[in-house]
């Protein structure tokens, strides 16, 4: 389970953790959430693509740099969508787990992709997922 659902089964649940899925992956590392824009938004609106793409670079950066007070904005955030905060047991618990880059790790989407479709849920017969990512404006960015 991705977090905070997997500190919430082993805190408030009584769950154990049989396997950490940073176990298996390279470096420990793979992708759960991806920033994407479709080319022709990008074609269309490139300013509003580079704004969108700095906004990410610098709340990651903040959140790299910031572990403690991150927890606690991203708990409030949590609190106004949800109308309830989640537990702070809970939040130290998965934030150690969670690792804020601007990596996309696409050979981890790649190998997701590929899991999905062996197992029916998503069908690639025609798709190139070496398009899905182009770091042009990402390494344009960073320093």
């Amino acid at each position: 389970m991705p977090e905070p659902w997997a500190s919430r089964l082993v805190l408030e649940g009584g769950g154990k953790v049989l396997v950490d899925e940073r176990d298996l992956w390279p470096g420990k590392q793979y992708t759960t959430t991806v920033l994407l824009v479709r080319s022709e938004f990008l074609q269309q609106h490139p300013e509003r693509a580079l704004a969108l793409l700095r906004g990410h670079l610098a709340a990651t950066k903040w959140l790299q740099d910031n572990p403690g007070p991150a927890r606690t904005q991203v708990n409030a955030a949590i609190e106004q969508l949800t109308g309830k905060p989640i537990g702070q047991a809970v939040i130290d618990r998965a934030f150690p787990s969670l690792n804020f880059t601007t990596d996309p790790q696409m050979a981890s989407l790649a190998k997701c992709a590929g899991d999905a479709e062996a197992l029916g849920l998503l069908k690639l017969e025609g798709l190139d997922l070496t398009h899905l990512y182009d770091p042009t404006l990402l390494h344009k960015l960073q320093p």
